[in-house]
């Protein structure tokens, strides 16, 4: 009687324990059918930038209309500048996360660009320093006034929020440099160089100040960081066009990043043009020469990598479909196989030399 009672508790045992491993291994299917779906979108491009830009509108309007305007800009002007504004930085804004999310999916950066994103970073670290001190800093706006024929700047609370919001996702997708493979790609010397250097001007130019040198003013640094992000916005995208064409592959970086960079260059150019006629003053442009070169740079660049994604390098299968399995229903113990590879040509390891 003891070793019947024995055998069906080990009989319900042992169907307890199937149940359990078909109940988890139909949630590993879902949730890889899931990831699958994600990259699909991310990875094609245009339908991740199609919502993103829609969504951009849409918060553009949301935002536009319902927050504040610059009292500076006339009353007739003013809301479709907020609105302009606001969808520019949501352009911007959004346009980061296709990238960060197939990083994370895919446990990668091979395809990125090392010395991309150290510029990328340096370059939003500067305009975010730039922006706070023209929006919150009252000396610094007076003395921008006086250099500018009483006029204001035109950083808006816009800019801000979008370059610290930039800053903020530029410094976790160089957490996932350190995070995930790179495919053995390292950050070349001529990055390092560039990046002491940037440090060393600016350590040069703040003991001038601190020194009370003539010129040397705080406006005068603020320029000066307005200047390096623009430097580095011309030349940050090069590394990237370069590895795209090391590895004849844009494998591994989201197109979508380029698709929303140029709208929300085209709605920061709108911007930008319509404060200058309402104002009647082209000083809204050549006073905040980084945030008009920004929105040029980006179009320019933009255009090369969605020709290399679209015309020059169009061998496109997805990196995630290296081993796309079936999984069989039955065979709860091949969900184990359920872990998307990243496959790059041999010489992506390269990166640039």
């Amino acid at each position: 009687m003891a070793s019947r009672t024995c055998e069906i508790k080990d009989e319900d045992v042992e169907h307890q324990s199937a149940r359990l491993l078909q109940s988890d291994a139909a949630a590993v299917r879902r949730d890889f059918r899931l990831k699958l779906t994600v990259l699909d979108i991310i990875e094609e491009g245009h339908k991740a930038a199609a919502v993103a830009i829609a969504s951009s509108i849409l918060i553009g309007l949301l935002m536009g209309m319902t927050l504040p305007v610059d009292h500076n800009i006339p009353e007739r002007y003013a809301r479709a500048s907020n609105v302009l504004g606001w969808t520019y930085f949501a352009c911007w804004w959004i346009g980061w996360y296709p990238q960060l999310i197939q990083n994370a999916l895919l446990k990668s950066v091979a395809g990125i660009s090392f010395d991309f994103m150290i510029y990328n970073w340096l370059g939003f670290l500067c305009y975010s320093m730039f922006n706070l001190g023209l929006y919150l800093n009252p000396g610094i706006r007076a003395a921008y006034r006086d250099a500018h024929d009483g006029q204001n700047s035109d950083v808006r609370m816009n800019d801000l929020a979008f370059s610290l919001h930039c800053n903020l996702c530029s410094t976790i997708m160089l957490a996932q440099i350190l995070m995930y493979t790179g495919d053995g790609q390292r950050i070349t010397p001529v990055c390092w160089a560039s990046t002491g250097g940037f440090f060393l001007l600016c350590g040069g130019y703040l003991l001038g100040a601190g020194l009370h040198w003539p010129r040397f003013t705080a406006l005068g640094f603020l320029y000066l960081l307005s200047y390096l992000k623009l430097i580095t916005s011309f030349i940050k995208y090069f590394p990237q066009v370069w590895l795209n064409y090391r590895r004849k592959s844009t494998i591994g970086w989201s197109v979508s990043n380029a698709m929303t960079d140029m709208s929300g260059g085209l709605f920061s150019l709108a911007q930008q043009s319509l404060d200058a006629y309402a104002l009647k003053d082209m000083s809204i442009v050549t006073g905040d020469p980084v945030k008009f070169g920004l929105a040029l740079v980006s179009i320019g660049y933009c255009v090369v990598l969605l020709i290399q994604h679209y015309v020059l390098y169009r061998e496109r299968k997805p990196s995630h479909y290296a081993a796309k399995p079936d999984v069989p229903a039955e065979d709860p113990q091949a969900t184990s196989s359920l872990l998307p590879n990243v496959q790059t040509h041999d010489d992506s390891s390269e990166g640039m030399g």
